[in-house]
């Protein structure tokens, strides 16, 4: 279900919302810095996962320092499923920050707070329609880049030893910075063994594109 909030504005006492997580916990997050003024907050939209519950909020932000406004998008994904979840949520962030230290895109974490996870918002998903153009027409130079990324991004976590049930499923792509982003780091993505090295994620993208085996081969052996 979709929820649209009115939106309330800031005058800098830091007054906490129903529209938008309270100032204070938006410094103490590092989403606003200590200058930083929240001149609105929005709930955008709702959205449920299998073992989530996700929130989408556009903040409105004044740098006093610089003189301007700026627009962010942000992501409060509560962990809903039974049992530990503040666990949970510890253990997606981990994920999160692993995947970026092996150099793989994922939204920008900003921290765990009880069993919610605040991270970037992506509001220009085109995955869809970017493995659509890699399987229609793969000679394109978007659909070689975008296939090179999907490439890496598998070579990276069999070397790491993930077992994700499909990493594919899991992505996003930033249309504004033409990249994959590894969106979703919960319990399908596993846990990194980097002794004993995987091919599962390999073979996820020569199972969703067998008609480019070769090329995908090619490509991951150069």
């Amino acid at each position: 279900m979709n929820l649209e909030v009115v939106p309330q504005i800031y005058d800098g006492t830091g007054q906490a919302s129903d529209a938008c997580p309270p100032v204070s916990l938006l410094r103490d997050l590092g989403v606003l810095s200590a200058t930083e003024r929240l001149l609105s907050g929005r709930l955008v939209t709702t959205l449920r996962g299998g073992e989530s519950y996700n929130m989408v909020y556009h903040l409105g932000v004044y740098n006093p320092e610089t003189g301007r406004s700026s627009a962010r998008m942000l992501r409060e994904k509560c962990i809903v499923s039974m049992g530990a979840m503040i666990g949970k949520a510890i253990a997606e962030f981990w994920r999160n920050q692993d995947l970026a230290r092996r150099g793989i895109a994922v939204p920008y974490a900003y921290g765990v707070v009880d069993a919610s996870i605040y991270m970037d918002y992506i509001p220009t998903d085109r995955a869809a329609e970017v493995l659509r153009a890699i399987r229609l027409s793969p000679e394109t130079d978007e659909s070689q880049a975008a296939l090179a990324q999907l490439i890496a991004i598998a070579i990276k976590l069999d070397r790491a030893g993930y077992r994700p049930r499909d990493y594919i499923r899991d992505l996003l792509y930033d249309g504004d910075q033409e990249r994959f982003v590894y969106g979703d780091t919960g319990e399908d993505l596993g846990d990194p063994d980097p002794v004993n090295k995987s091919n599962v994620s390999t073979l996820h993208l020569l199972g969703r594109f067998p008609g480019l085996r070769d090329l995908i081969q090619e490509k991951s052996q150069s």
